[in-house]
């Protein structure tokens, strides 16, 4: 299905940035351009979720990735603020290291065949770097 997909996107999305496909019944649109993004996320009119979204409500809950327009608007002007560049500025140094430090574990996974959950390792980097204070 992937193979499907990015033939479609290269296929038919080169030239516009965009182009719809459809798995079973439902219509997917693919984005290929940052100029096609650019004119769909700036809208204030088109901020609802998809369907696909609600598959993730049990799991994560309803937050800023899930909630419905009005509320994620809401609350998407609260913690814009918070990552005003000059904010994240100052944890630049932190990502970096907290970076390398994630690498070097998952560096220690190359070998296993088994597979394993990455979620905890991008957790941990996460609080990481949320803790972790400029020198």
């Amino acid at each position: 299905m992937f193979s499907t997909i990015n033939g479609a996107r290269l296929l038919y999305g080169r030239r516009q940035g965009f182009n719809r496909v459809w798995a079973g019944l439902k219509p997917y649109i693919l984005i290929s351009k940052a100029t096609a993004a650019e004119k769909i996320l700036s809208s204030s009119k088109n901020i609802e979720k998809g369907r696909d979204y609600d598959l993730l409500k049990p799991w994560i809950g309803t937050g800023l990735l899930t909630s419905h327009a009005a509320k994620w608007h809401q609350r998407r002007k609260m913690l814009t603020p918070t990552f005003h560049f000059k904010i994240l500025a100052n944890f630049v140094e932190v990502m970096n290291k907290q970076s390398y430090v994630l690498v070097r574990q998952l560096e220690k996974q190359l070998n296993n065949t088994e597979g394993f959950d990455c979620t905890i390792y991008a957790t941990l980097t996460s609080l990481d770097i949320i803790c972790g204070k400029k020198k």
